[in-house]
């Protein structure tokens, strides 16, 4: 909000002294935080007044607009509400064009007697309004369905500090019952690794006895595999008779039946060893004539079913939908499955629903996307449970699935079903990265149509940055072509741009990292991309963190921009007394990651140590880096397990974070972050 402008040459070259009062006291929107961009007043060479409308984002101009329009469009003014090209001959042009602000229009009064005075009145009544509305954002509660997907969102990126402070607004104002909220906390520390908190938090009982939803049923279970079946001496499980007489594995027994199948690796371990196989019964030598009747299979019976009423006209038949119905209740989950793999299945089988005027809960993301229009749809819950219960196995998955499953996304209607999409987005991308083939190539075209409906979600501003940066990463793993690889950043692009801040610039750098990080398939393509990103940075330089900047900096460097500024000399968060003559230490799989990190904070603080890790488990290298440092940042997405176990055994409570992304961003906001809250500590 406002608009950071060198106000000296924006004076003189608006000669705002021949101006009046009132006029004059639009320039407060340029400092405001509150208005939509700006407007100032401009005395042209003519000697007429002009008032310009400026914003710094395409989404703060859709904004701006609609009340330049509403308060001051034709009649008071010739604004019909598009901008206009900024001329660089103009001084004022000039100034805009000098600070990165290319979005602005000219706002000409009405050529009558008093228009300038009417319109300026206008103008000043629209800024006043505004600078005294309430708060949107303090006076109306975010819905808790947000907040949920926030904090997903979040997870999907391992941000687990802005996690924790959702889960307290989710408690401090009552939002969920007490065991939804152990639920979320259990699921936050997982994603933290922490599996001794939650094996040994005192509702862990409780839980495990009270039914929980598949997917926290899978983290008890797997705190009690890190606990109680991993020996990280050994680097391996406990014998398997150990395990079974272990009184931890009652509960594992009981959870094994709610946990969703196919599940982690070490659930399925536990599976093997404590569910006992089916019987296989031997089958006897028939005795029945080899013309008799063969058993009715539920499956071929629901099949027949489906082709009748497949056969039947529009309008269907009552006796043939009955007893399709019934086929399809005798089936087991297995078997529906088998049978509404197909599309067209499906889309008979809801038709019979529909005349019914009943309708399933949907069992796959495809049938998820076509309830999105119903009304009585709870989509955010059902894509919330979806998440873990469709998760796909290790095997090969159907191609035309995957296609079709695209194809829907990108044809979602407007209105209500594309908001309840983009509400839904991190959930979605929870399923993806849950894939035990994550990124899988067959699903490439469904990674890609979801970044698309983020673009447009966040034309909308609504934002899922850390599912994004996850996403695009993913695709581009994938290997894709020429032109999936300009749609993903395409898609990134105005992910990236729209709504830009500094709470948000480094997630925006984090994408841009994420698709440098890969060779570029369309080089000129992935340039722009780049360019893009900084050309909207560079405006907000005078509000970005000390982390940011050199980030922003050293980005613009690679792609060949010299941005002309140097960091501020002022105290900061990261040459805080708190990192003076420090050790950091870094660990990551990463290594030019962890090298570009260890450049740019030493860039930052000359005095300050940095000490890398890349071993794949516990080390005498690593504990003694562990031993030495002041702050260990761990990269969340680029670390192993045992690495990871044995580093937290070893520090204790002396200070410990963790990096969200893979990237030298990722690292240098973690250091960032640690620094300006210890800073803030030591007041």
């Amino acid at each position: 909000m406002g608009l950071t402008l060198d106000l000296g040459a924006l004076a003189a070259a608006a000669d705002w002294d021949s101006l009046t009062a009132g006029a004059r006291s639009l320039t407060s929107t340029l400092q405001s935080t509150r208005f939509p961009g700006a407007m100032f007043p401009v005395r042209d060479p003519s000697g007429n007044l002009v008032v310009y409308a400026a914003a710094r984002t395409p989404a703060e101009w859709r904004k701006l607009e609609p009340l330049l329009l509403a308060f001051a469009g034709p009649t008071f003014t010739d604004f019909e509400g598009a901008p206009v090209p900024l001329d660089p001959a103009r001084g004022v042009d000039q100034v805009l064009l000098g600070a990165g602000i290319t979005i602005a229009a000219r706002l000409q009064p009405g050529n009558y007697a008093q228009g300038e005075a009417v319109a300026v009145r206008a103008l000043v009544r629209l800024a006043s309004l505004l600078e005294g509305a309430p708060d949107l954002a303090i006076a109306r509660p975010e819905p808790t369905s947000r907040l949920l997907a926030a904090l997903q969102d979040a997870l999907n990126g391992g941000d687990v500090t802005e996690a924790w402070r959702i889960l307290a607004v989710l408690r401090e104002e009552s939002r969920l019952e007490a065991l939804n909220l152990v639920q979320l906390e259990v699921q936050i520390l997982s994603v933290a690794g922490d599996w001794g908190a939650i094996r040994w938090h005192d509702r862990f009982e409780a839980l495990a006895l009270a039914g929980p939803a598949p997917a926290t049923a899978e983290i008890l279970i797997e705190a009690i595999y890190w606990t109680s079946v991993y020996d990280s001496d050994a680097a391996a499980e406990r014998a398997p008779d150990l395990v079974r007489s272990d009184p931890a594995m009652e509960y594992a027994r009981l959870l094994l039946g709610i946990a969703p199948d196919p599940s982690r690796p070490a659930v399925e371990w536990l599976r093997a060893i404590l569910v006992p196989p089916l019987r296989q019964e031997v089958p006897q030598e028939s005795t029945a004539p080899r013309d008799a009747e063969p058993t009715n299979d539920p499956l071929a019976v629901a099949r027949a079913a489906l082709i009748t009423v497949a056969g039947l006209p529009a309008e269907g038949d009552p006796a043939a939908d009955a007893a399709l119905r019934d086929a399809v209740n005798a089936l087991s989950a297995d078997s529906r499955h088998d049978l509404f793999r197909r599309p067209a299945n499906r889309a008979i089988w809801q038709e019979v629903l529909e005349r019914a005027g009943d309708h399933e809960p949907p069992f796959d993301w495809s049938t998820w996307v076509d309830a999105l229009s119903r009304d009585d749809f709870a989509s955010a819950e059902a894509a919330a449970a979806g998440a873990t219960t469709w998760r796909l196995p290790d095997a090969d998955t159907d191609v035309g699935a995957a296609r079709a499953l695209a194809a829907k996304i990108e044809l979602i209607p407007d209105g209500l079903a594309e908001e309840r999409f983009g509400q839904a987005i991190p959930y979605l991308v929870q399923w993806a990265q849950s894939d035990p083939r994550w990124p899988r190539r067959d699903l490439c075209p469904v990674y890609l149509a979801t970044l698309t409906r983020m673009a447009l979600s966040a034309r909308r501003g609504e934002t899922a940055l850390r599912s994004a940066a996850g996403l695009l990463d993913g695709a581009l793993k994938c290997g894709l072509s020429v032109a999936e690889y300009r749609d993903a950043l395409d898609a990134a692009q105005t992910i990236a741009s729209e709504g830009l801040s500094r709470t948000s610039a480094y997630d925006a750098l984090e994408l841009v990292e994420i698709a440098r990080s890969f060779t570029p398939i369309v080089p000129t393509r992935l340039q722009e991309f780049s360019i893009d990103v900084i050309s909207v940075l560079i405006p907000l330089w005078p509000r970005l963190t000390e982390g940011q900047r050199l980030t922003l900096t050293a980005l613009a460097a690679e792609v060949g921009i010299d941005l002309g500024v140097t960091p501020s000399p002022t105290e900061t968060a990261l040459n805080s007394a708190a990192l003076e003559g420090k050790v950091v230490g870094i660990y990551t799989l990463t290594e030019p990651a962890a090298r570009q990190a260890e450049a740019l904070l030493q860039a930052a603080i000359p005095n300050l140590t940095v000490e890398l890790n890349h071993d794949h488990g516990g080390s005498a290298a690593l504990g003694a880096m562990v031993a030495r440092a002041e702050l260990v940042v761990v990269v969340w997405a680029s670390a192993k397990h045992a690495a990871t176990d044995f580093i937290k055994s070893r520090r204790g409570a002396r200070p410990l974070v963790y990096a969200t992304g893979r990237g030298a961003t990722s690292i240098v906001r973690a250091v960032e972050d640690w620094s300006g809250a210890e800073a803030r500590r030591r007041l």
